[in-house]
């Protein structure tokens, strides 16, 4: 390799000897040109437009000339001229006495340059100028319009300008009080529809080409008239408007103030259908006897708030929904109509007493809710609030309802057997699959309340099998394996209450992806022939499909070949596990490398080329430290192919304190000191144990930090949370003392883990039998996605929620629970995922 280097560069001294012995070749004369135009040339406000011409000789000519529609009103200052110069210029005025015939006629100037010998050597043409006309003042005329304007109402500008002949543009915009853009609010031919009270600047321009040459600004005030206000609960005021104010009014554009001028704040708001009346809801109750002023930002009211004791009460609640627990809603009113429900609710006591229910069944939960269980069935009792002596009474009527049809529902092809976390930010739904794959299908639906129905069952029907072939399992869970590409409909039935409803959704199969290329993260990697233990270097490798996107690997076989004859025995390896490629220089000398990754997938081969140089360290030279992290990014998703020991240790995450010299790898330096966070909280080296909100310091003292991110008990796991780490690296730099000097690094790493969190709903508040532990209450009351409950907690005990005992009818608040989802991975071993899942519910046993 040393003998072909040196035959190389003596190549390049030769021929750089034989190109300097050859004389430079002369300098190729400059072109005439034009230095200047004009796409404009005015008849007012200017004298008139230079052009000039470069590049021209001594004692060569120039004639000009104009062309165009226009030229007839062009003058030039001269028709042909003697060259003394490098340059030479004419001048052009228009001189149309602003003659309406001239408006934007076009014109060129041409020039022909001879040589001494008289004989034509270029034409240049100046390039199309059109004739204009200069505005020289625009003004806005508002006569017809009021001095007021109101929101949403439509009126007229004009603008008048001079000359009238003006060849401008003119556009007009609009800005707020605050500055900020408001030209969506007047169009270009000045009509004006403004969105929402306050002052606006109304602006006219005039532009030729993108140059401004005048301009005129109008100041209008825009007010929206309250027309009504009264108050209809003791936190509630209602205000009446002419015009729909949803769109412009805010929480924020209110303002209501006490009869010393301290504002109340306002909680929120609501619109009524037409966006004509507004509710506020303020935070605390108003004062009864006071009077208060409301401002909307434009325009003030005042009110006077006046509500005493209630003297009615009326039953709200007059459907259920079949077999879900829906709360019984009442309300209080005073004399005068006053809804004075929120102050008296904690003043006394409301309870319900049923006189008949129907055949059908159902029953009312001591939490005042009622659960029907026949669609038709009806249900009465007797409502009494009882405070301070006072008894009122009315009669509630419920009638039991089917469902609705859901709000909102969630229908998605996953790879996961377990329900997915629609709760997640992230969370989107999958309707595309892929030709060859199978997935399981996942639906929910949401009611207006957005809690979801707890069907009996769902199963799924595709319109056509050849594309996408849907399977329902005897345990209630379906697949779909796409089989090739195109679009179907998959039909969703579930059944609740003895009704059945049905939803569609569109899923599109895209043709399988093959594999066609893949890339690095990098395609050089500068390595040191320092070999501590376990001195690696990896590369991320990135596989694309024939449409241009990630393209998963699986089963795929790897090929490394070097070019150099004389190859490098161990040095780089690919690790199918995390798609990367790991290169280790020990026992390596310096030098050069040039290896070709090919990669093999369903038959189709990708390939890249990787240069590695290994170098000595520096004896001397800048000292640096960084941290280096085997894995950074893991997922927790357990994979089918992987046996129950690989998955956590495959998991574990390594960091590594890396000493550099002049930017070569010197050493491992010794980590004194660790910090992890992630969302304000301090974790352990075991990602699993539970964080504190105190920062708090892992000792290390050696150069490498093995994190946990999963912990087996058994075939049982838990898992650290989700998110992206911090690490900080405490340590002293070569040549300091820990005592007396200490520098830190740091770094972050991410967790992931797409496998679907479970859900747990209410199935019922009152046990169906008798419970004799507070978690077997649980798994007879509460309904999990996915997976089985085996563990609780009770608000206000120690103790485990299986050794928690019951009482018949005894209430207890479940704080938590843990269920227990199972995988199946490689030679069907079992993996038992627990992950808790608040839930905040009392529960009464039977």
């Amino acid at each position: 390799m040393q003998l072909r280097f040196k035959k190389v560069l003596a190549f390049i001294c030769a021929l750089a000897m034989v190109l300097t012995a050859q004389p430079l070749p002369a300098k190729a004369a400059a072109t005439p040109q034009f230095k200047k135009t004009y796409d404009t040339l005015f008849e007012n406000g200017d004298q008139g437009f230079t052009y000039t011409i470069t590049g021209v000789k001594k004692g060569q000519s120039v004639a000009w000339s104009v062309t165009g529609e226009g030229a007839r009103y062009i003058k030039l200052n001269k028709t042909s001229a003697k060259i003394t110069g490098k340059q030479t210029k004419n001048k052009v005025v228009v001189v149309t006495n602003e003659e309406l015939a001239a408006k934007n006629l076009v014109v060129n100037v041409i020039a022909k340059i001879y040589g001494k010998n008289g004989k034509l050597k270029y034409t240049l043409s100046g390039g199309n100028a059109r004739i204009g006309i200069r505005p020289t003042k625009l003004e806005i005329v508002a006569t017809d319009v009021p001095s007021t304007l109101q929101v949403g109402s439509s009126y007229i500008f004009r603008y008048q300008i001079t000359p009238k002949n003006s060849t401008a543009s003119v556009v007009w915009d609009a800005t707020y009080e605050d500055g900020t853009d408001a030209s969506d609010c007047i169009t270009n031919a000045g009509k004006f529809t403004p969105k929402k009270n306050g002052l606006y600047t109304l602006t006219v321009k005039g532009y030729i080409g993108e140059k401004l040459h005048a301009s005129a600004q109008k100041t209008v005030s825009v007010d929206m008239p309250i027309i009504s206000i009264r108050q209809t609960a003791v936190d509630k005021i209602l205000i009446v408007y002419p015009e729909d104010v949803s769109k412009t009014l805010r929480k924020e554009s209110f303002t209501l103030k006490n009869f010393y001028g301290v504002a109340e704040p306002i909680k929120d708001l609501s619109f009524s259908t037409d966006g004509k009346e507004v509710t506020l809801i303020t935070s605390n109750y108003l004062r009864s006897g006071e009077t208060y002023t409301l401002t909307d930002g434009r325009t003030s009211r005042e009110i006077a708030i006046n509500f005493g004791a209630p003297v009615d009460l009326k039953v709200l609640t007059t459907e259920a929904v079949v077999g879900k627990l829906t709360p019984i809603q009442y309300a209080l009113y005073d004399a005068n109509g006053i809804d004075v429900t929120e102050l008296y609710r904690s003043r006394g006591t409301i309870s319900f007493y049923p006189d008949l229910v129907t055949a059908g069944g159902g029953y009312i939960t001591p939490e005042n809710e009622i659960l029907l269980t026949s669609v038709g069935t009806v249900s009465t009792f007797t409502a009494i609030f009882f405070f301070n002596n006072t008894l009122l009474t009315t009669q509630g009527t419920v009638i039991c309802v089917p469902a609705p049809y859901a709000a909102e529902t969630n229908f998605t092809l996953s790879r996961y057997a377990a329900t997915p976390n629609y709760t997640l930010p992230t969370y989107r739904d999958n309707r595309t699959a892929v030709a060859g794959s199978t997935y399981y299908l996942h639906f929910r639906a949401l009611d207006t309340d957005r809690t979801a129905f707890q069907y009996v069952s769902v199963t799924y029907e595709s319109s056509n099998p050849d594309i996408l072939l849907v399977y329902n399992a005897p345990n209630g869970t379906a697949s779909a394996t796409a089989i090739r590409d195109g679009i179907v409909t998959v039909t969703a039935t579930a059944n609740y209450g003895g009704q059945t409803y049905t939803y569609s959704y569109k899923v599109e199969v895209e043709p399988k992806p093959l594999l066609a290329s893949i890339s690095l993260d990098t395609n050089y990697v500068y390595l040191s022939d320092k070999y501590p233990e376990n001195y690696r270097k990896y590369i991320n490798v990135t596989a694309y499909n024939q449409f241009g996107q990630s393209f998963e690997l699986t089963n795929e076989y790897a090929f490394i070949t070097e070019s150099d004859s004389a190859a490098a025995t161990g040095l780089i390896d690919y690790d199918p596990i995390y798609n990367r490629l790991v290169i280790a220089p020990g026992g390596q000398e310096p030098g050069q490398h040039r290896f070709t990754l090919s990669l093999t997938c369903d038959g189709r081969t990708a390939s890249t080329d990787i240069y590695v140089y290994i170098q000595t360290p520096p004896a001397s030279g800048g000292l640096h430290w960084q941290a280096e992290i085997d894995q950074p990014v893991v997922d927790l998703t357990p994979n089918e192919e992987t046996n129950l020991g690989d998955y956590a240790r495959s998991r574990d995450i390594t960091i590594r304190l890396e000493e550099t010299r002049s930017s070569i790898f010197s050493q491992y330096h010794t980590i004194q000191k660790a910090y992890i966070s992630k969302d304000g909280q301090y974790y352990y080296s075991d990602l699993t144990k539970d964080p504190t909100a105190s920062r708090f310091p892992i000792s290390v003292n050696s150069s490498s930090l093995a994190i946990q991110t999963v912990a087996l008990t058994g075939n049982i796991c838990k898992k650290a949370p989700a998110g992206i780490y911090y690490v900080e690296l405490e340590f002293a730099p070569t040549g300091t003392s820990a005592d007396t000097y200490t520098s830190r690094v740091t770094a972050s790493f991410e967790i992931k883990d797409s496998q679907g969190i479970p859900t747990v709903t209410v199935a019922r508040t009152t046990a169906s039998m008798f419970c004799p532990t507070a978690l077997a209450l649980a798994q007879n009351c509460l309904a999990p996605s996915d997976g089985a409950i085996v563990a609780c907690t009770v608000l206000g005990s120690n103790l485990p929620g299986n050794t928690y005992s019951l009482t018949a009818g005894q209430p207890v608040h479940i704080q938590t629970v843990t269920v227990r989802v199972q995988t199946l991975l490689a030679n069907n071993q079992i993996l038992y995922y627990d992950t808790v899942v608040d839930v905040g519910k009392t529960l009464t046993n039977r």
